[in-house]
């Protein structure tokens, strides 16, 4: 008599099916053409994925003896963005694909393009144009170049390839007699366009006194009107700009934007200023040569690894402790802030370049999401003047921050926390300026809580 019972058991254990624990996880086992399939999906994604990896791209650009070859423009066409080359030539772009490519371009040379590699670090020859020719695709020129500063006649040069005017050359020795306005300007600076129909308004009514004329970057006429008819605020400006430059910033070499040209009657290069300078009453006084009180735009490079008191010169410095100071102004500047490790020295320095009070306290405020000083509902100013730190609509703005910015400097140990270091930013901004300044719960006109900035006078 056979044993039923044992192979029943025995078939319901085979067809049962194992169900994996949590803890151990269960792999199907796969094929010999499944196999394949996946060897060949990851054969052909390998290639895209490596395309995909974000990269910083750095190099140099030399000429054929391999001298650095300064003030070339580089440009990733994937973006459009561009930068100019050091004075020993070199160049970096961040967050780039290991696709993309570069056009070069200097005055005196062919301009090349060449593709990133997967190392990201380049080496850039240029050939020099055949017969020593001093020309670029929008300008022409046949003068050295040299960079031109207050006091200094400007050169019998002709402007080529502009858009948006009646012509498409300007010879600047024929536009002796008028007071001439280069402006800087890029799309990157809202600043930038907000003064371009400033600058329609003042060609306008000074048709025969003025000629205003833009300069940018932008390679591509399209491109460039583009600009203007996807703005409101730009139809129907009609200024000349000069695309694709390099000449005249080579001629008039500077940092920060925006950064405008000031020509006499004469041709005589009389100022350089930011756009706060664009007024009529300016105007009136470059007209009458009364520039003197003017503060001038020049751009110093700021070197991080420099301690402040390499900048201040004869200014007064006011240290608060052995290690921390502040200063006035610094002239050449742009505003700035970061922290800077010294491996040699084993110290950390945190620095602020120009930067007013309010800017200051929100520096010093990182993790606070509240932008006060852009916006009024975001502070409570209750302090007996406020114009000491903010600048009223009526007043010139290069003017203001010449008496209402100030640097600051204090050194670390290198380990130090950054956030312990923001925080005694803090205590020293309300130590030295005699003031408290926080964040508080206040309610507003609505009887709605918000947080606000909050500043009183000690």
């Amino acid at each position: 008599m056979s044993d039923t019972t044992g192979d029943a058991s025995s078939t319901a254990a085979r067809n049962k099916k194992v169900i994996p624990s949590p803890a151990q996880p269960y792999y199907l086992p796969l094929t010999t053409l499944q196999m394949k399939t996946v060897i060949c999906l990851l054969a052909l994604l390998c290639p895209l994925l490596s395309s995909c990896q974000r990269l910083t791209i750095t190099g140099q650009v030399h000429d054929i003896q391999g001298k650095p070859i300064t003030q070339a423009r580089v440009t990733l066409l994937r973006t459009g963005q561009h930068h100019y080359t050091s004075p020993s030539g070199r160049f970096s772009f961040s967050h780039t694909y290991a696709t993309d490519s570069l056009r070069i371009s200097a005055v005196g040379y062919i301009t090349a393009t060449v593709t990133n590699n997967a190392r990201g670090r380049l080496s850039i020859q240029l050939q020099p144009l055949p017969g020593g020719q001093q020309v670029t695709p929008a300008i022409s020129s046949t003068p050295a170049i040299r960079p031109l500063t207050i006091g200094d006649t400007l050169p019998d040069i002709t402007l080529t390839g502009l858009v948006n005017y009646k012509d498409t050359v300007i010879r600047l020795k024929d536009l002796k007699g008028k007071m001439l306005l280069f402006d800087f300007w890029e799309t990157s600076c809202a600043s930038c366009l907000l003064s371009l129909p400033t600058l329609d308004s003042l060609q306008k009514q000074y048709p025969d006194a003025l000629q205003v004329i833009t300069v940018t970057s932008i390679t591509d006429k399209d491109r460039t009107l583009k600009v203007f008819n996807q703005r409101k605020f730009l139809n129907g400006i009609q200024l000349p700009i000069v695309i694709e430059d390099t000449l005249l910033r080579q001629l008039f070499p500077h940092t920060f934007i925006s950064h405008v040209v000031w020509v006499d009657t004469n041709q005589v290069i009389t100022a350089f200023t930011g756009s706060e300078y664009l007024k009529p009453t300016y105007l009136q006084q470059m007209q009458e040569h009364r520039t003197s009180h003017w503060i001038m735009k020049y751009d110093l490079p700021f070197d991080k690894k420099q301690p402040l008191t390499y900048y201040t010169g004869n200014q007064p410095v006011q240290p608060i402790t052995d290690n921390t100071l502040f200063t006035a102004r610094l002239p050449g500047l742009a505003e700035q802030y970061g922290f800077y490790t010294d491996s040699t020295t084993r110290q950390k320095r945190f620095y602020v370049i120009n930067a007013n009070i309010l800017r200051m306290y929100y520096i010093c405020m990182p993790d606070i999401n509240l932008r006060f000083t852009l916006y009024p509902q975001h502070r409570q100013l209750e302090v007996s003047d406020t114009s000491l730190y903010l600048p009223t609509k009526i007043v010139n703005r290069a003017e203001w921050d010449q008496q209402h910015s100030f640097s600051y400097q204090s050194t670390w140990p290198m380990d130090t926390d950054p956030a312990v270091i923001l925080r005694q930013f803090k205590l020293d901004i309300d130590k030295h300026f005699g003031l408290y300044g926080r964040i508080e719960k206040r309610t507003d006109t609505s009887g709605l809580e918000r947080l606000v900035f909050v500043l009183t006078e000690c």
